[in-house]
């Protein structure tokens, strides 16, 4: 043992000659350890051994010397308490010393590190341990650099600390190394959590697959929709974290095509997470390459796009109804239209209605709901717009919004809350519709399936939609304005034609029907110039038949007369009003009986008085039942009906007579107005008749009705007047009878006192539905010696003209059925042969200028108005047939 450390230190002094510097400094310094720790051992030994392990370190610091020189490492000797640098060797490292330093530590060590530095010397001499640390020198260039500084402790026989050996090695670059890692490694460390944080912050999906398509990063906001952390989705794939089995092969077939073509990928798809969150999502892969080009992993972001494609259907559904508006589509096309955006847009299943405001009832009608039931629109229409009312109501009376979370619950829904809830409807909204001005249109509704409000998003989209439908309804209350007004004008320009032609065909009927009996009356008043009386009587009634014709013409003119200008004056008194009835239907009695017509009078007894004027209104009834009897067939019956209905009288006046067409019958008591004004028309008159009536009535504060079921059904003409309040004694009523015309006048032959011409062997066909007008002719032919043949219709006329080949016609042009006109155009369409050019005089009372053209156009050779002169007449029938006129 004794030889032991002698041996130990020949053998490491011989090992150096095959060690590099470094180890060789490294083995100097454990001999030295190795010989200062087992110092006190090995002073319990002899002497001699003591001295023979000290020889052999001394005998190797020549060789230490040498390994110094040699090595790149500093070499420095310590005082046992370090305050004297004893010795440094610096390598060109640390400046060299020889000389002992006592300064050294503010001489060699970094300010900052000199308190490190003192603390490990003093741990170092406190536990008699080898001192070790890292710190900054002063370098032989005067920088700083880093040593690596090792030191050991010579102890002496009693253990204490002789002195320290050591040696700094220079590990500045190996530092700067390290510190350019390190920095490096928190930039890394940097740059990631700056990632991360930017990675989770963003709502785009951020994450990267390997290229079998296991996920490998994905950020928050992407965890979030799977509903996983990180940890459970690393190294998942698209299948596994729940995506549809379509979804997952589409991806994982557009990653392969990515690493194939080395080229990233773009698409669009929806997608629901675990989470429930859903929408559509526009995606992007990318590939990553490594140094050698091949694709090392994929990387993909994918943004939601839900709102920005619902934003783009709304402005593409929100230009389609404006477009609807701007083409000039039926309003209830434009507000269906924005009624399916709100549908289609609405962040869940609702209802939605545009309801329009009905003034004139005072509650909402339903424009546009294409999604509700028809049974649900029809209740709520009914509401009433009122504060307090329902969700619409409200709205439309307060002119604000106003939202129903909870219809159940709502004060406002309470009795009417089951038609909405039947229908799944749990919640209400609805903001009104407004005018530029402010007014209230309507109001665009949002039903709920769910107790909610609605969100920020369909507030915005509701409210603009709300605009387009007030400049829809707008527009359309302007086009209907528009069209009323239109309508107007066009009623008022008809009305005003009309009138115009009204005025023409009175004109053209008053020239008729005072011409006609004035025909006759100045006729005969001829004929009985000429003659004794034999035929006087008869002269005469026809005379007086047709005086009081054209009295009662006039009659009725001055009444219509006073009535426009309102001069009309009444006696007003108590009537009878059954009385009245009674001789009205004795007055035209002969008339119907004559015709065949069965005259029934019902009436009430204890109908009751009226106030009036008894003439006045015999007048009306008188008017009434003429018409009645005139417009029925033989065979047909006319009833005269009185009764009471409650405060006031209804007589009535029905007929089964031609009826009323249903567009003339809102034209019935119009002034100058006729069912039929042509000249073809079957019966006479100027159309005052039923005007007179409607004002007389409404003078005595009753009115007037007609009714009728159309053409050849009948007509009712029914007459109301308020009781008398007071009765008292009965008043005799006058009685104002107003005469029939007689039909049945036979006509004996009147032998001319002079001859103008004779029209012997001559035939003339007389052609007149007016039965006066013939025998006029018929005398006036005659007393020339002439042949006379009647004909009353155009139809007749035509059957007698082919059989007796007349060799002149005289014909009216105001005939029933058929007029003159029809008549002589059906001649000259005849051959010659057969009498299609037989002579003919056109007789008439339409004596205007353009009714003479029209008779000499038609083929009339001439034209004549009545009344007529008969001399007149004569002589242009004497120069048809080329007979010689003679003096009287």
């Amino acid at each position: 043992m004794a030889d032991g450390h002698g041996l130990a230190a020949s053998a490491a002094c011989n090992i150096y000659d095959f060690c590099t510097p470094s180890d060789q400094l490294a083995l100097f310094v454990i001999l030295f350890e190795e010989a200062c720790l087992n110092e006190p051992t090995a002073s319990r030994r002899d002497t001699l051994q003591q001295r023979m392990f000290k020889d052999d370190v001394r005998s190797s610091e020549e060789r230490f010397r040498a390994f110094v020189t040699a090595s790149s490492n500093a070499v420095y000797r310590m005082s046992a308490d370090w305050k004297q640098m004893q010795q440094l060797d610096g390598a060109e490292f640390i400046a060299n010393t020889d000389d002992a330093t006592v300064g050294w530590m503010d001489k060699y060590i970094h300010p900052d590190d000199r308190a490190t530095v003192q603390k490990a010397i003093d741990a170092a001499i406190e536990s008699k341990t080898p001192f070790e640390l890292e710190h900054r020198v002063l370098r032989i260039d005067g920088s700083f650099g880093w040593t690596h500084s090792r030191a050991v402790p010579l102890l002496d026989a009693g253990g204490g600390i002789i002195e320290w050996i050591g040696s700094a090695r220079d590990i500045t670059q190996r530092k700067e190394t390290e510190t350019a890692l390190a920095d490096l490694a928190e930039e890394h460390s940097r740059q990631s959590r700056l990632f991360y944080q930017i990675a989770s912050a963003t709502p785009d999906f951020i994450y990267t697959f390997d290229k079998e398509a296991h996920f490998r990063f994905a950020n928050r906001r992407l965890l979030e929709v799977w509903a996983r952390t990180l940890d459970e989705a690393v190294g998942r794939r698209l299948l596994e974290l729940g995506y549809p089995d379509w979804h997952a092969e589409m991806h994982e077939k557009e990653i392969r095509q990515v690493i194939d073509t080395k080229q990233p990928i773009k698409g669009e798809v929806p997608f629901t997470g675990g989470s429930g969150i859903s929408g559509v999502y526009e995606y992007i892969f990318t590939p990553v390459l490594g140094p050698d080009g091949d694709v090392e992993l994929i990387a993909g972001t994918t943004r939601d796009v839900t709102e920005r494609r619902r934003g783009e259907q709304l402005l593409v559904a929100q230009n389609r109804a404006l477009e609807l508006l701007l083409t000039g589509s039926p309003l209830t096309d434009v507000l269906s239209a924005l009624v399916q955006v709100v549908e289609e847009q609405a962040d869940s299943k609702v209802f939605a209605a545009v309801r329009i405001q009905d003034e004139a009832r005072g509650t909402l009608a339903t424009a546009a709901a294409p999604s509700l039931p028809s049974n649900y629109i029809a209740a709520i229409d009914s509401f009433k717009i009122a504060a307090g009312v329902g969700t619409c109501a409200h709205a439309a009376a307060a002119n604000e919004a106003v939202y129903t979370p909870d219809i159940g619950a709502a004060q406002s829904w309470q009795g009417q809350s089951h038609l909405a809830l039947s229908i799944g409807i749990k919640a209400a909204w609805s903001t009104p519709i407004r005018a530029l001005d402010g007014r209230v249109l309507g109001t665009f509704a949002v039903y709920f399936r769910e107790q909610r409000s609605p969100s920020e998003r369909e507030t915005r989209i509701v409210e603009g939609l709300g605009r387009i439908a007030a400049l829809a309804i707008e527009r359309a209350k302007n086009e209907q304005e528009r069209e009323e007004l239109l309508r107007r004008e066009r009623a008022a320009r008809a009305e005003a034609e009309r009138a115009s032609r009204m005025k023409d065909e009175f004109l053209s009927t008053l020239s008729h029907e005072l011409r006609t009996p004035l025909h006759a009356i100045l006729g005969w008043s001829q004929v009985l110039t000429r003659r004794g009386n034999t035929d006087l009587a008869k002269g005469l009634e026809v005379i007086e038949r047709n005086a009081r014709a054209q009295t009662q013409i006039i009659d009725d003119l001055l009444d219509m007369s006073r009535i426009v200008s309102g001069k009309v004056r009444l006696d007003v008194q108590r009537v009878d009003l059954a009385a009245v009835a009674r001789l009205a239907a004795d007055t035209v009695r002969p008339a119907a009986d004559a015709k065949g017509v069965k005259l029934q009078v019902v009436l009430d007894p204890l109908a009751g008085p009226v106030s009036g004027d008894p003439n006045r209104l015999q007048q009306v009834l008188w008017n009434i039942l003429s018409n009645a009897v005139k417009f029925t067939p033989r065979g047909g019956r006319v009833q005269v009906l009185l009764e009471r209905v409650n405060s006031h009288l209804e007589l009535s006046v029905v007929d089964s007579g031609q009826g009323i067409s249903p567009e003339f019958l809102p034209h019935v008591f119009d002034r100058f107005s006729q069912a039929d004004a042509s000249n073809t028309r079957q019966h006479a008159g100027l159309g005052l008749g039923l005007a007179i009536v409607k004002q007389l009535v409404e003078l005595h504060g009753g009115s007037v009705r007609a009714k009728s079921a159309g053409p050849g059904r009948g007509a009712t003409f029914s007459i109301e007047l308020p009781l008398l309040s007071v009765s008292g004694d009965a008043a005799d009523t006058p009685d104002r009878r107003h005469p029939s015309r007689s039909k049945g006048a036979d006509h004996d032959r009147l032998d001319p006192a002079s001859r103008f011409v004779d029209f012997s062997g001559l035939k003339i066909l007389v052609a007149d539905d007016e039965a006066d007008a013939r025998a006029l002719m018929r005398r006036l032919f005659e007393d020339c010696s002439a042949t006379v043949l009647e004909a009353s219709s155009a139809a007749e006329a035509l059957s007698l003209l082919c059989s007796a080949r007349p060799d002149v016609l005289v014909s009216d042009i105001g005939m029933a059925g058929e007029s003159g006109y029809m008549l002589i155009r059906k001649i000259r369409a005849m051959p010659a042969e057969a009498g299609g050019a037989t002579p003919a005089v056109a007789l008439t009372a339409y004596a205007r200028t353009e009714d003479r053209t029209q008779a000499i156009l038609a083929g009339f050779q001439h034209h004549v108005a009545k009344p007529v002169e008969p001399s007149e007449l004569i002589a242009m029938v004497a120069s048809l047939t080329q007979r010689p006129v003679r003096d009287n």
